[in-house]
Parts: C-alpha cells; sequence; structure tokens
C-alpha cells in the first residue's frame, strides 16, 4: 500500500509542478500583455481594451497554479513564532492541525469554484467588459488552479501522517561545499 501511495503523492507533485510551470508562463504573458498595452497606448494613442481584464484572470490563475508548488517546497509565508516555542512532537502536531484546516478551507473553495464554473458555462455569462468574454474559459481555469492547491495540502497532510518529510529538502549549498 505504501508504494501505491506513494505514487499517487508523485503524481500530485508532478501536477503541482506542471501546474507551477503553466504559471511561470502566464506571469511571462501578463508582464507581455502590460508592455504590449504600454508601447500602443504609447505609439498609436489608444489602449487594448481586453488588457487589464486579461491581466486580472491571468493574476488570480497564476497565484493559484503556483502555490502547489510553493506548499511542496517550503516556499509559502507562515507564522512560525508559536509553533517554534512547541516541542519537536507538538509541532508536529501543530503541522497536522493546520494543514488538516488548511485542506478543509481549500476543498471548500475547490468545490465551490467548481460549481461557479459549472453554473457559468450552464447559464453562458459572459464579462461585463466590452471583450463579453465567456466566463466559463477563466473561470474554470482559476478553478483548476485553486485544486491544485487542495491537492498539495492533501499529499502535505498524508506525507505528515505517514512520518514523511512534507516538503523538500534543498541541499544545504554552504555546508556541502566544505
Amino acid at each position: 500500500m505504501t508504494s501505491a501511495l506513494r505514487r499517487v503523492l508523485a503524481g500530485i507533485d508532478a501536477v503541482c509542478d506542471w501546474a507551477a510551470n503553466v504559471a511561470a508562463i502566464v506571469v511571462v504573458l501578463i508582464a507581455a500583455l502590460a508592455i504590449l498595452d504600454i508601447l500602443v497606448r504609447g505609439l498609436f494613442n489608444f489602449g487594448l481594451t481586453f488588457a487589464l481584464e486579461y491581466e486580472s484572470y491571468a493574476l488570480g490563475i497564476a497565484m493559484f497554479a503556483g502555490s502547489g508548488w510553493a506548499l511542496r517546497h517550503g516556499a509559502h509565508i507562515r507564522v512560525s513564532l508559536f509553533v517554534n516555542l512547541l516541542p519537536t512532537r507538538g509541532r508536529h502536531w501543530a503541522d497536522l492541525a493546520a494543514t488538516a484546516l488548511s485542506l478543509g478551507v481549500s476543498g471548500y473553495v475547490s468545490v465551490a469554484m467548481v460549481a461557479y464554473a459549472l453554473t457559468t458555462a450552464e447559464r453562458g455569462t459572459v464579462s461585463i467588459h466590452i471583450s463579453q468574454t465567456p466566463l466559463i474559459y477563466p473561470q474554470a481555469l482559476f478553478a483548476a488552479s485553486v485544486c491544485t492547491i487542495t491537492l498539495a495540502l492533501f499529499a502535505r497532510l498524508v506525507r505528515l501522517l505517514i512520518g514523511d518529510l512534507p516538503e523538500f529538502k534543498e541541499p544545504d549549498l554552504i555546508s556541502s561545499a566544505q
């Protein structure tokens, strides 16, 4: 069972890695669109009417798409002042409780976002902007992005329960060079 479970966890890690790559590409596209909009405004005295709308969609997608990878690599901001005062076993239980609570919240938001995207698809809702973008596309991508952090939190909780390290440990370059 443990090898099958570890394969599932590795699959979740692969999904989070892929989503992080997508997030990086989306951030580059946001910058490119912003630069293009500035250039068009400066050269031709009109703006790209869709730029701000699409940049907003992309920002939300990028933020959540990269969050699963960030969690696995210990890159999320944490308030550890209280936790560091606890003994090692207490830290483990605090981490377990925080992860379980976060998974509950993230799971709820994931289900809500998927339901919202499906409702948008059923109704054929479009944006209020001049572009009239069918909202199913950005909402579906956003919902998928939110689901990646939920998967990462699930994997973290499982790792904590089976005694695996919940985060990748980067090699200590200073001590390994000595």
